[in-house]
């Protein structure tokens, strides 16, 4: 292995992780955004490092978000990486650290161009959570993307009918102020700042 590989050296500082987010995003030329910063996925915790020119940051996330994943080869080294399909999921699950939700949902909508939409709805139910599932799928009708009927149909039935969820957290919320009845979502930026890369 090249010493010129950050992805591939930056994999090596953890045995059960894998490099997403921003990083993954740009791998499956999701943004155009280039950055210093390699993200890392991991159930245990590590230190900031640097590597060449690049930060390496982990996020320790729970267990049953550790899936979604394969080795994929990176200047013909294998590194582990989230998926296409994960990728959108953590990029919308952890906008901060795709560059934003403005980014975070452009990813979004690049990846469902090409994605298998049957794939991409079972990893977000299996995620359990009702506010992501929330946030996909108000961003999929936003953005225009053409969700499969079926698809909507199952995700409607993972909501709970009282459910209900702010786009993004309160203290980053600007005055605007509408809301999604479909899918419970409170929409509490400015909708044109979506989709932008």
């Amino acid at each position: 292995m090249s010493e010129s590989n950050t992805l591939a050296l930056a994999a090596q500082r953890t045995s059960d992780g894998y490099i997403a987010f921003s990083t993954a995003a740009a791998h499956w030329g999701l943004t155009t955004q280039v950055r210093n910063v390699v993200w890392i996925v991991t159930r245990t915790h590590a230190r900031r490092r640097r590597i060449n020119d690049s930060d390496i940051r982990f996020a320790r996330l729970p267990v049953k978000a550790l899936f979604g994943f394969k080795r994929v080869p990176v200047f013909d080294y294998p590194v582990p990486m989230s998926d296409l399909e994960k990728t959108a999921l953590d990029c919308i699950e952890y906008p901060e650290r795709a560059g934003g939700l403005s980014e975070a949902s452009a990813i979004l909508a690049k990846a469902a161009r090409r994605w298998d939409w049957e794939k991409a709805a079972g990893y977000f139910e299996r995620r359990g959570n009702t506010a992501l599932i929330q946030k996909f799928a108000y961003l999929c009708d936003a953005g225009h993307m053409s969700m499969p009927e079926a698809i909507r149909v199952r995700l409607h039935n993972r909501m709970k009918p009282s459910s209900r969820t702010y786009l993004v957290p309160r203290r980053h919320s600007e005055p605007y102020q509408n809301y999604d009845r479909e899918w419970g979502v409170v929409i509490n930026i400015d909708p044109h700042t979506l989709f932008e890369n």
